[in-house]
């Protein structure tokens, strides 16, 4: 009685095809699944980013004595404008502090570098800067009162943001609490 030990190589090649045709199903199934995820993060990062810099915007707003001053695109102040939207390169805030004083609140928008940056200046003079976010597709203001945003007592913040296929607008309408004109 002889005994065979082993495979022959026709059983290892056929054992290596159904192997290679596993695992070139779990690979694409990996990669799909990859990318869904990849695109989800987008999503959910750019939805937290726009959520963030609203919520800061707002509350810097709110708290405010209602635009100081606004300049569009070309460095123009829009105050008085009778326009109904404006795409502002710089937004200015001022809120009073029983003990610092008036502290200003500059929130600049750069299409270039698409990046909302806030500039808080002090009393003293002192100021520190940070970035609010980044990946903004378009910043957009409008009063409220439909007339001008000097004397507006609110108005509305749009923002867009866009990352890859992922996109974000949202907006706000925010009354100034401590408004004063």
């Amino acid at each position: 009685m002889t005994s065979d030990k082993g495979f022959t190589t026709i059983e290892l090649i056929l054992a290596i095809a159904i192997a290679g045709i596993i695992m070139g199903a779990v690979g694409t199934f990996l990669n799909f699944n990859l990318k869904g995820f990849n695109a989800t993060k987008e999503i959910i990062d750019i939805q937290y980013e726009a959520q963030l810099a609203m919520n800061q915007i707002t509350a810097i707003a709110k708290e405010s004595k209602g635009i100081e001053d606004i300049f569009d695109q070309a460095g123009n102040s829009r105050i008085d404008s009778p326009d109904l939207l404006i795409n502002p390169s710089k937004i200015i805030f001022h809120q009073e502090d029983p003990i610092e004083g008036t502290i200003e609140f500059e929130i600049d928008f750069d299409p270039s570098t698409r990046v909302l940056t806030c500039t808080i200046t002090l009393p003293d003079g002192s100021s520190q800067s940070y970035p609010m976010a980044s990946r903004i597709e378009a910043l957009s203001v409008a009063p409220t009162n439909d007339v001008d945003f000097e004397y507006t007592k609110s108005i509305q913040i749009f923002l867009d943001m866009t990352d890859g296929d992922a996109n974000m607008s949202t907006q706000s309408q925010v009354k100034f609490r401590n408004f004063e004109k």
